[in-house]
């Protein structure tokens, strides 16, 4: 499904406007590129930086990350530097009619070199500082991939497969990325419902409350009957809903804590403390899918 685009909501589009023109005519006036390949660069690099400013903006509230990144909950300035220096390469969105959904997103970390800044106050060891600089500038990449797939169940109705998985590549010469983390949730419905679902049903239960009213102690009553009639059944019952799942079933988990250990290693683990959970909790607060609260529920069970 294809995002509209449309001008007229902007009240700065007459600027920006005019800004495109400038680059592209400094493109063709200087033979660098054509008008169409300019303007075709532009699109993409301007959904990138957009992409980026909001996971940026993202790290700053999410619950997770906001403490690190304040410094609240660690001493580390790490987790800083590390939200002020990313980037998103790639992001991708696709759906169907059938509200089907495949998201992926690759982020780009970049640490400052921490040998560099060690060898402005000490000057010795100049080889194994420059080793040690080159190592800590390779680049992290993470890369986020989410799929939502409504299905029709063999007894009958429809259920929701969700898969989340996260994989970490150790540089750009890194061949075989490593996975951290992948779920797979079955709802036993079309997930997640539509905001406007929602409401109308809201609104629904409103109107129904007037008559509901009236039948209140009739329907008390019949209850409290079937109770004493079945004091074993109502206890079985009760035993079952502590086990509520609300319709979700836990299809496949895995996590692989050597790889999050790699990943703390490359922010820096060996120089100063930092604890796993921070790590791992920051890695996942990002917004690379469509349902953010459902998989952070997740990032809460694993933390």
């Amino acid at each position: 499904m294809a995002t509209p685009h449309d001008r007229r909501g902007s009240s700065i589009a007459a600027d920006v406007d005019a800004a495109i023109e400038r680059v592209v005519s400094h493109f063709e006036s200087n033979d660098l590129a054509l008008r169409m390949d300019v303007l075709r660069a532009l699109s993409a690099q301007s959904r990138l930086a957009f992409e980026t400013a909001r996971v940026r903006e993202r790290l700053a509230q999410h619950p997770v990350s906001m403490d690190l990144l304040s410094c609240v909950t660690t001493q580390s300035p790490v987790y800083k530097q590390l939200a002020e220096r990313l980037a998103v390469e790639s992001c991708s969105c696709d759906y169907d009619a059938r509200r089907n959904a495949v998201m992926s997103t690759s982020v780009r970390w970049t640490q400052p070199s921490r040998a560099s800044s060690s060898s402005q106050t000490k000057k010795r060891r100049k080889t194994a500082g420059a080793t040690t600089s080159a190592a800590a500038a390779a680049p992290l990449i993470t890369h986020y991939k989410y799929e939502r797939v409504l299905s029709e169940k063999e007894e009958g109705g429809q259920e929701t497969l969700v898969r989340f998985t996260m994989v970490v590549a150790f540089g750009d010469e890194d061949a075989t990325p490593k996975e951290l983390l992948h779920f797979e949730m079955a709802c036993e419905s079309a997930y997640p419902r539509s905001y406007y679902e929602e409401q109308q049903q809201l609104e629904s239960e409103d109107e129904g409350e007037g008559g509901e009213e009236a039948g209140v102690a009739e329907k008390q009553e019949a209850q409290n009957g079937e109770t004493k009639a079945g004091g074993g059944d109502a206890a079985e019952e009760e035993a079952e809903e502590e086990g509520e799942t609300f319709g979700e079933e836990l299809r496949a988990f895995r996590f692989d804590d050597a790889v999050l250990a790699k990943m703390a290693q490359w922010m820096g683990a060996v120089e100063e403390q930092l604890d796993p959970v921070d790590v791992v909790g920051f890695f996942l607060a990002l917004p690379v899918c469509e349902d953010e609260w459902m998989v952070d529920e997740r990032v809460c069970d694993i933390l």
